[in-house]
Protein backbone atom coordinates (compact mmCIF):
# COMPACT_ATOMS: atom_id res chain seq x y z
CA UNK A 1 0.00 0.00 0.00
CA UNK A 2 1.29 3.18 -0.91
CA UNK A 3 1.65 6.60 1.42
CA UNK A 4 -1.04 8.15 -0.30
CA UNK A 5 -3.59 5.40 0.15
CA UNK A 6 -2.47 5.07 3.68
CA UNK A 7 -2.86 8.54 4.56
CA UNK A 8 -6.96 8.38 2.44
CA UNK A 9 -7.95 5.99 4.95
CA UNK A 10 -9.68 7.04 7.90
CA UNK A 11 -8.83 6.72 11.43
CA UNK A 12 -11.96 6.17 13.06
CA UNK A 13 -15.37 4.71 12.56
CA UNK A 14 -16.96 7.03 10.27
CA UNK A 15 -20.32 8.50 12.39
CA UNK A 16 -23.57 8.00 11.15
CA UNK A 17 -25.99 11.25 10.67
CA UNK A 18 -27.98 9.72 13.65
CA UNK A 19 -25.05 9.16 15.98
CA UNK A 20 -23.85 12.76 14.88
CA UNK A 21 -27.89 14.32 15.87
CA UNK A 22 -27.50 11.73 19.01
CA UNK A 23 -24.14 13.55 20.26
CA UNK A 24 -25.31 17.38 19.19
CA UNK A 25 -28.36 16.79 21.41
CA UNK A 26 -26.62 15.78 23.84
CA UNK A 27 -24.20 18.40 23.75
CA UNK A 28 -26.27 20.98 23.87
CA UNK A 29 -28.16 19.15 27.10
CA UNK A 30 -24.80 19.31 28.57
CA UNK A 31 -25.26 23.17 27.58
CA UNK A 32 -28.48 24.21 29.03
CA UNK A 33 -27.71 21.98 32.39
CA UNK A 34 -25.29 24.62 33.83
CA UNK A 35 -27.47 27.23 32.71
CA UNK A 36 -29.06 29.06 36.50
CA UNK A 37 -32.75 27.50 36.34
CA UNK A 38 -30.86 24.14 36.07
CA UNK A 39 -28.02 24.10 38.14
CA UNK A 40 -27.74 25.25 42.14
CA UNK A 41 -23.93 26.79 42.02
CA UNK A 42 -25.00 28.61 38.71
CA UNK A 43 -27.39 29.80 40.18
CA UNK A 44 -25.65 31.14 43.00
CA UNK A 45 -22.84 32.07 41.23
CA UNK A 46 -25.06 34.09 38.65
CA UNK A 47 -26.78 36.27 41.78
CA UNK A 48 -23.60 37.75 42.76
CA UNK A 49 -22.47 39.79 44.39
CA UNK A 50 -24.77 39.30 47.06
CA UNK A 51 -25.51 40.48 50.77
CA UNK A 52 -23.71 37.89 53.27
CA UNK A 53 -26.95 37.88 55.09
CA UNK A 54 -28.82 36.68 51.81
CA UNK A 55 -26.19 33.94 51.39
CA UNK A 56 -26.77 32.62 54.82
CA UNK A 57 -30.08 32.38 54.30
CA UNK A 58 -30.54 30.77 51.01
CA UNK A 59 -27.03 28.52 51.59
CA UNK A 60 -26.86 28.20 55.38
CA UNK A 61 -24.59 24.65 55.64
CA UNK A 62 -22.15 26.80 52.97
CA UNK A 63 -21.80 29.86 54.83
CA UNK A 64 -21.85 28.91 58.57
CA UNK A 65 -18.94 26.65 58.60
CA UNK A 66 -15.83 27.47 58.60
CA UNK A 67 -14.25 25.31 56.68
CA UNK A 68 -16.54 25.38 54.12
CA UNK A 69 -15.90 28.72 53.43
CA UNK A 70 -12.40 28.22 53.19
CA UNK A 71 -12.62 26.29 50.24
CA UNK A 72 -15.55 28.79 49.02
CA UNK A 73 -12.45 31.32 49.18
CA UNK A 74 -9.15 29.37 48.43
CA UNK A 75 -10.34 26.94 46.18
CA UNK A 76 -13.93 28.64 44.41
CA UNK A 77 -12.69 31.95 44.49
CA UNK A 78 -15.55 33.99 46.29
CA UNK A 79 -14.32 36.77 48.05
CA UNK A 80 -16.74 36.69 51.56
CA UNK A 81 -16.78 39.68 53.50
CA UNK A 82 -19.07 40.51 56.75
CA UNK A 83 -21.15 42.15 54.22
CA UNK A 84 -20.87 40.83 50.98
CA UNK A 85 -20.30 37.46 48.79
CA UNK A 86 -18.74 38.43 45.31
CA UNK A 87 -16.80 36.13 43.16
CA UNK A 88 -13.06 36.88 42.84
CA UNK A 89 -11.88 38.17 39.22
CA UNK A 90 -8.98 35.56 38.90
CA UNK A 91 -10.96 32.64 40.57
CA UNK A 92 -12.98 29.73 39.37
CA UNK A 93 -16.34 31.41 40.31
CA UNK A 94 -15.57 34.54 37.90
CA UNK A 95 -14.95 31.75 34.56
CA UNK A 96 -17.41 29.55 36.03
CA UNK A 97 -20.13 33.03 35.89
CA UNK A 98 -18.48 33.83 32.02
CA UNK A 99 -18.91 30.41 31.23
CA UNK A 100 -22.68 30.74 31.93
CA UNK A 101 -22.89 33.64 29.74
CA UNK A 102 -21.31 32.15 27.33
CA UNK A 103 -24.04 29.30 27.26
CA UNK A 104 -26.78 32.16 27.46
CA UNK A 105 -25.72 33.98 24.76
CA UNK A 106 -25.61 31.51 22.42
CA UNK A 107 -28.98 29.98 22.97
CA UNK A 108 -30.09 33.52 22.99
CA UNK A 109 -30.38 33.74 19.06
CA UNK A 110 -33.94 32.81 18.14
CA UNK A 111 -32.66 32.34 14.81
CA UNK A 112 -30.34 29.82 15.75
CA UNK A 113 -32.78 27.75 18.23
CA UNK A 114 -34.67 27.54 15.23
CA UNK A 115 -32.26 25.99 12.86
CA UNK A 116 -31.00 23.70 15.40
CA UNK A 117 -34.24 22.88 16.54
CA UNK A 118 -35.67 22.00 12.74
CA UNK A 119 -32.64 19.57 12.57
CA UNK A 120 -32.66 17.99 15.80
CA UNK A 121 -36.99 17.86 15.25
CA UNK A 122 -36.65 19.20 19.18
CA UNK A 123 -37.22 21.79 20.80
CA UNK A 124 -34.08 24.08 22.18
CA UNK A 125 -34.26 25.66 24.95
CA UNK A 126 -33.46 29.34 25.74
CA UNK A 127 -31.70 29.67 29.27
CA UNK A 128 -31.77 33.60 28.95
CA UNK A 129 -35.90 33.42 29.10
CA UNK A 130 -35.77 30.81 31.69
CA UNK A 131 -33.69 32.67 33.66
CA UNK A 132 -35.97 36.10 33.69
CA UNK A 133 -38.87 34.26 34.23
CA UNK A 134 -37.32 32.37 37.21
CA UNK A 135 -36.45 35.85 38.23
CA UNK A 136 -39.84 37.49 38.22
CA UNK A 137 -41.09 34.40 39.73
CA UNK A 138 -39.08 34.67 42.63
CA UNK A 139 -39.64 38.08 43.01
CA UNK A 140 -43.46 37.91 42.90
CA UNK A 141 -43.82 35.19 45.11
CA UNK A 142 -40.85 36.56 47.51
CA UNK A 143 -42.14 36.06 51.27
CA UNK A 144 -42.22 39.46 52.77
CA UNK A 145 -42.90 41.78 49.47
CA UNK A 146 -44.41 39.12 46.94
CA UNK A 147 -47.89 40.79 47.08
CA UNK A 148 -47.01 44.70 46.85
CA UNK A 149 -44.34 43.36 44.12
CA UNK A 150 -47.15 41.59 41.89
CA UNK A 151 -49.32 44.85 42.51
CA UNK A 152 -46.38 47.24 41.80
CA UNK A 153 -45.13 45.62 38.11
CA UNK A 154 -48.65 45.63 37.29
CA UNK A 155 -49.18 49.45 37.61
CA UNK A 156 -46.62 49.96 36.13
CA UNK A 157 -47.60 47.70 33.18
CA UNK A 158 -50.66 49.88 33.29
CA UNK A 159 -49.73 53.02 33.61
CA UNK A 160 -45.68 53.04 33.11
CA UNK A 161 -44.03 54.08 29.94
CA UNK A 162 -43.58 50.43 28.03
CA UNK A 163 -40.70 52.04 25.57
CA UNK A 164 -38.65 52.59 28.70
CA UNK A 165 -38.95 49.68 30.74
CA UNK A 166 -42.35 50.74 31.73
CA UNK A 167 -41.34 53.43 34.17
CA UNK A 168 -43.09 54.92 36.86
CA UNK A 169 -41.73 56.97 39.29
CA UNK A 170 -41.94 56.70 42.88
CA UNK A 171 -44.55 59.16 43.77
CA UNK A 172 -47.00 58.08 41.14
CA UNK A 173 -46.48 54.10 42.56
CA UNK A 174 -47.21 55.25 45.94
CA UNK A 175 -50.41 56.80 44.73
CA UNK A 176 -51.82 54.04 42.86
CA UNK A 177 -51.17 51.18 45.31
CA UNK A 178 -51.02 52.48 48.59
CA UNK A 179 -48.18 51.34 49.40
CA UNK A 180 -46.21 53.46 52.06
CA UNK A 181 -43.19 55.31 50.54
CA UNK A 182 -40.85 53.49 53.10
CA UNK A 183 -42.17 49.86 52.02
CA UNK A 184 -41.47 50.90 48.26
CA UNK A 185 -37.77 52.08 48.89
CA UNK A 186 -37.39 48.38 50.70
CA UNK A 187 -39.06 46.90 47.56
CA UNK A 188 -36.97 48.84 45.17
CA UNK A 189 -33.71 47.81 46.65
CA UNK A 190 -34.62 44.29 46.53
CA UNK A 191 -35.49 44.22 43.13
CA UNK A 192 -32.20 46.49 42.12
CA UNK A 193 -29.93 44.91 44.65
CA UNK A 194 -30.93 41.01 45.00
CA UNK A 195 -32.75 40.82 41.86
CA UNK A 196 -31.08 42.76 39.41
CA UNK A 197 -34.84 43.02 37.90
CA UNK A 198 -34.99 46.42 37.87
CA UNK A 199 -32.45 49.24 36.80
CA UNK A 200 -31.00 52.24 39.74
CA UNK A 201 -32.59 54.70 38.29
CA UNK A 202 -33.17 57.56 40.38
CA UNK A 203 -37.15 58.02 41.52
CA UNK A 204 -38.42 55.31 39.12
CA UNK A 205 -39.31 51.91 38.89
CA UNK A 206 -37.93 50.37 35.83
CA UNK A 207 -37.23 46.72 34.23
CA UNK A 208 -33.74 45.86 32.85
CA UNK A 209 -33.66 45.98 29.16
CA UNK A 210 -32.96 42.65 28.76
CA UNK A 211 -36.39 41.52 30.93
CA UNK A 212 -38.25 43.98 27.97
CA UNK A 213 -36.99 41.79 25.40
CA UNK A 214 -38.96 38.93 26.61
CA UNK A 215 -42.50 40.93 27.12
CA UNK A 216 -44.25 37.45 27.71
CA UNK A 217 -42.66 36.61 30.45
CA UNK A 218 -43.32 39.10 31.98
CA UNK A 219 -46.95 39.45 30.96
CA UNK A 220 -47.27 35.52 32.09
CA UNK A 221 -45.41 36.44 35.62
CA UNK A 222 -48.12 39.15 36.05
CA UNK A 223 -52.13 38.17 35.35
CA UNK A 224 -53.90 41.61 35.44
CA UNK A 225 -56.04 42.63 38.52
CA UNK A 226 -58.83 43.90 37.12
Amino acid sequence: MSETESREEPDQTPVSEEEFKEHLSHLFEAMVAISPTRNYVSQMVHLLPEERRQMRYAYPELFERMETQEFLTEGFGLEISEEEVSTDHRGPSSDLSSLINDVMEFFDDEERRRLLGEYLDEEIPNPRREWIDHKLKMAVSEPNYGEEIRSIFNVMRKYGDQQNGYRLNTERIEELTDIEEGRIRDIKRFLVSELDVLRDSNGEFRFESVIMDYPGVVDSNLPSDD
